[in-house]
Protein backbone atom coordinates (compact mmCIF):
# COMPACT_ATOMS: atom_id res chain seq x y z
CA UNK A 1 0.00 0.00 0.00
CA UNK A 2 1.39 3.21 -0.76
CA UNK A 3 1.08 6.90 1.14
CA UNK A 4 -1.83 9.26 0.88
CA UNK A 5 -0.80 12.90 1.52
CA UNK A 6 -3.26 15.43 1.60
CA UNK A 7 -2.74 19.53 1.67
CA UNK A 8 -5.02 21.56 3.55
CA UNK A 9 -5.02 25.51 4.16
CA UNK A 10 -7.35 28.45 4.09
CA UNK A 11 -8.32 29.92 0.46
CA UNK A 12 -5.26 31.22 -1.24
CA UNK A 13 -2.57 29.69 0.77
CA UNK A 14 -1.19 28.00 -2.13
CA UNK A 15 -2.16 23.94 -1.49
CA UNK A 16 -1.89 23.31 -5.49
CA UNK A 17 1.51 24.94 -5.80
CA UNK A 18 3.10 22.90 -2.65
CA UNK A 19 1.78 19.66 -3.87
CA UNK A 20 2.92 19.93 -7.35
CA UNK A 21 6.37 21.21 -5.46
CA UNK A 22 6.06 18.21 -3.76
CA UNK A 23 5.65 15.86 -6.14
CA UNK A 24 8.69 17.11 -8.26
CA UNK A 25 10.78 16.56 -5.24
CA UNK A 26 9.45 13.12 -5.34
CA UNK A 27 10.47 11.93 -8.46
CA UNK A 28 13.79 14.37 -8.54
CA UNK A 29 15.03 14.50 -4.97
CA UNK A 30 15.88 17.80 -3.59
CA UNK A 31 17.77 18.80 -0.44
CA UNK A 32 16.39 16.76 2.23
CA UNK A 33 15.57 13.56 0.42
CA UNK A 34 16.83 11.69 -2.81
CA UNK A 35 14.22 11.07 -5.51
CA UNK A 36 12.81 8.25 -7.53
CA UNK A 37 12.57 5.71 -4.77
CA UNK A 38 8.60 6.55 -3.38
CA UNK A 39 6.81 5.41 -6.81
CA UNK A 40 4.13 6.64 -9.44
CA UNK A 41 1.93 9.42 -7.69
CA UNK A 42 -2.01 9.86 -8.63
CA UNK A 43 -2.99 13.68 -7.75
CA UNK A 44 -6.77 14.81 -7.05
CA UNK A 45 -8.55 17.04 -5.20
CA UNK A 46 -11.57 18.25 -3.11
CA UNK A 47 -14.62 18.79 -3.93
CA UNK A 48 -13.95 16.54 -6.34
CA UNK A 49 -15.82 16.51 -10.32
CA UNK A 50 -16.02 12.59 -9.87
CA UNK A 51 -19.22 12.71 -8.30
CA UNK A 52 -22.53 13.78 -8.44
CA UNK A 53 -22.23 15.02 -4.81
CA UNK A 54 -18.94 16.99 -5.94
CA UNK A 55 -20.49 18.75 -9.01
CA UNK A 56 -23.17 20.14 -6.72
CA UNK A 57 -21.05 21.36 -4.09
CA UNK A 58 -18.45 22.91 -7.10
CA UNK A 59 -22.50 24.24 -8.72
CA UNK A 60 -23.28 25.76 -5.09
CA UNK A 61 -20.14 27.15 -4.23
CA UNK A 62 -20.59 29.29 -6.93
CA UNK A 63 -23.76 30.87 -5.45
CA UNK A 64 -25.05 31.92 -1.68
CA UNK A 65 -27.50 29.30 -1.82
CA UNK A 66 -26.17 26.88 0.09
CA UNK A 67 -26.83 25.92 4.08
CA UNK A 68 -24.33 24.88 6.51
CA UNK A 69 -26.03 21.63 6.89
CA UNK A 70 -26.45 20.95 3.16
CA UNK A 71 -23.01 21.83 2.53
CA UNK A 72 -21.54 18.94 4.97
CA UNK A 73 -23.57 16.61 3.60
CA UNK A 74 -22.41 17.23 0.54
CA UNK A 75 -18.98 17.30 1.04
CA UNK A 76 -18.90 14.43 3.25
CA UNK A 77 -20.97 12.19 0.88
CA UNK A 78 -18.07 13.34 -1.84
CA UNK A 79 -15.67 12.34 0.13
CA UNK A 80 -16.68 8.84 1.50
CA UNK A 81 -17.44 8.25 -2.35
CA UNK A 82 -14.18 9.45 -3.54
CA UNK A 83 -12.42 7.30 -0.99
CA UNK A 84 -13.99 4.23 -1.68
CA UNK A 85 -14.10 4.55 -5.58
CA UNK A 86 -10.75 6.39 -6.69
CA UNK A 87 -8.30 6.86 -3.20
CA UNK A 88 -8.42 3.28 -2.19
CA UNK A 89 -7.72 1.60 -5.70
CA UNK A 90 -5.11 3.97 -6.42
CA UNK A 91 -3.48 3.33 -3.50
CA UNK A 92 -2.61 0.11 -4.39
CA UNK A 93 -0.40 1.42 -7.04
CA UNK A 94 0.19 4.79 -6.38
CA UNK A 95 0.78 7.32 -4.03
CA UNK A 96 -2.34 9.68 -3.55
CA UNK A 97 -1.90 13.41 -3.02
CA UNK A 98 -4.83 15.26 -2.52
CA UNK A 99 -5.76 19.27 -2.35
CA UNK A 100 -8.11 19.35 0.47
CA UNK A 101 -9.55 16.45 2.30
CA UNK A 102 -11.16 15.97 5.76
CA UNK A 103 -9.56 18.97 7.46
CA UNK A 104 -11.06 21.55 4.91
CA UNK A 105 -14.66 19.86 5.96
CA UNK A 106 -14.05 20.31 9.89
CA UNK A 107 -12.96 23.83 9.51
CA UNK A 108 -14.71 25.24 7.52
CA UNK A 109 -18.11 23.40 8.89
CA UNK A 110 -17.09 24.61 12.08
CA UNK A 111 -16.62 28.06 11.63
CA UNK A 112 -20.69 28.03 10.34
CA UNK A 113 -21.28 26.78 13.94
CA UNK A 114 -21.13 22.56 13.48
CA UNK A 115 -19.73 20.67 16.55
CA UNK A 116 -16.58 19.11 15.70
CA UNK A 117 -17.08 15.66 17.09
CA UNK A 118 -20.50 15.11 15.18
CA UNK A 119 -18.26 16.10 11.93
CA UNK A 120 -15.64 13.21 12.90
CA UNK A 121 -18.18 10.68 13.43
CA UNK A 122 -19.46 11.31 9.75
CA UNK A 123 -16.88 10.24 8.25
CA UNK A 124 -16.63 7.15 9.70
CA UNK A 125 -12.87 6.37 9.15
CA UNK A 126 -11.30 3.46 9.12
CA UNK A 127 -15.09 1.81 7.84
CA UNK A 128 -16.00 0.14 4.05
CA UNK A 129 -18.15 3.33 3.58
CA UNK A 130 -15.91 6.22 5.29
CA UNK A 131 -13.32 8.09 4.83
CA UNK A 132 -9.41 7.67 5.37
CA UNK A 133 -7.08 8.77 7.88
CA UNK A 134 -4.03 10.33 5.93
CA UNK A 135 -0.69 9.08 5.98
CA UNK A 136 0.35 13.04 5.89
CA UNK A 137 -1.37 15.82 6.13
CA UNK A 138 0.21 19.12 5.37
CA UNK A 139 -1.74 22.41 6.58
CA UNK A 140 -0.46 25.79 4.58
CA UNK A 141 -0.56 28.42 7.16
CA UNK A 142 -1.30 31.77 5.92
CA UNK A 143 -2.82 35.29 7.68
CA UNK A 144 -6.89 35.31 6.17
CA UNK A 145 -6.05 39.33 4.83
CA UNK A 146 -2.91 37.92 3.17
CA UNK A 147 -4.65 34.91 1.58
CA UNK A 148 -7.62 36.78 0.47
CA UNK A 149 -4.89 39.65 -1.35
CA UNK A 150 -3.86 36.40 -2.82
CA UNK A 151 -7.30 35.85 -4.32
CA UNK A 152 -7.78 39.47 -5.62
CA UNK A 153 -4.62 39.43 -7.26
CA UNK A 154 -4.76 36.36 -9.17
CA UNK A 155 -8.10 38.25 -10.49
CA UNK A 156 -10.24 35.57 -9.27
CA UNK A 157 -13.75 35.88 -8.26
CA UNK A 158 -14.45 35.63 -4.85
CA UNK A 159 -16.88 32.10 -3.40
CA UNK A 160 -19.33 31.64 -0.90
CA UNK A 161 -16.34 31.38 1.61
CA UNK A 162 -14.20 33.52 0.30
CA UNK A 163 -14.70 36.65 3.01
CA UNK A 164 -12.34 38.24 5.25
CA UNK A 165 -14.86 37.53 8.63
CA UNK A 166 -15.23 33.91 7.60
CA UNK A 167 -11.67 33.31 6.80
CA UNK A 168 -10.69 34.18 10.39
CA UNK A 169 -12.86 32.10 11.50
CA UNK A 170 -11.96 29.13 9.53
CA UNK A 171 -8.25 29.60 10.37
CA UNK A 172 -9.13 29.57 14.37
CA UNK A 173 -10.58 26.52 14.11
CA UNK A 174 -8.73 24.87 11.41
CA UNK A 175 -5.73 25.18 14.45
CA UNK A 176 -8.17 23.80 16.80
CA UNK A 177 -8.96 20.70 14.47
CA UNK A 178 -5.43 20.00 14.19
CA UNK A 179 -5.18 19.48 17.65
CA UNK A 180 -8.09 17.47 18.13
CA UNK A 181 -7.13 15.50 15.49
CA UNK A 182 -3.29 15.08 16.72
CA UNK A 183 -5.11 14.06 19.81
CA UNK A 184 -7.93 11.88 18.36
CA UNK A 185 -6.51 9.26 16.21
CA UNK A 186 -2.57 10.42 16.32
CA UNK A 187 -1.81 11.28 12.96
CA UNK A 188 0.67 12.88 11.01
CA UNK A 189 0.07 16.78 10.68
CA UNK A 190 3.22 19.16 9.05
CA UNK A 191 2.29 23.22 9.47
CA UNK A 192 4.35 24.80 7.79
CA UNK A 193 4.65 28.95 7.05
CA UNK A 194 2.96 29.86 4.07
CA UNK A 195 3.69 33.47 4.29
CA UNK A 196 6.69 33.66 2.18
CA UNK A 197 7.84 33.06 -0.82
CA UNK A 198 6.93 30.33 -2.86
CA UNK A 199 10.74 28.99 -3.10
CA UNK A 200 10.73 29.13 0.70
CA UNK A 201 7.23 27.88 1.68
CA UNK A 202 8.83 25.02 -0.37
CA UNK A 203 12.10 24.56 1.10
CA UNK A 204 10.40 24.58 4.54
CA UNK A 205 7.59 22.15 3.72
CA UNK A 206 10.36 19.62 1.91
CA UNK A 207 12.41 19.95 5.40
CA UNK A 208 9.47 18.66 7.67
CA UNK A 209 8.40 16.34 5.41
CA UNK A 210 11.82 14.38 5.30
CA UNK A 211 11.07 12.85 8.64
CA UNK A 212 8.08 11.26 7.59
CA UNK A 213 9.51 9.55 4.10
Amino acid sequence: MKKFFTFEGIDGSGKEAQLLAFVHALKNGCTYFKGNKHGPMWLTREPTKLTWYGEEICRLLKTEHVSAEDATKLFVADRIEHTKKHIVPELKRNNVLSSRYDLSTLAFQMAQGADFDELYALHNYGKRDGARIPDITFVLDLPPKVALQRIDKRGDKREYFEKDSFQEKVAKAQRFCIDKLRALDGRTIVVVNANQTIPEVTDELLRKAAPHL
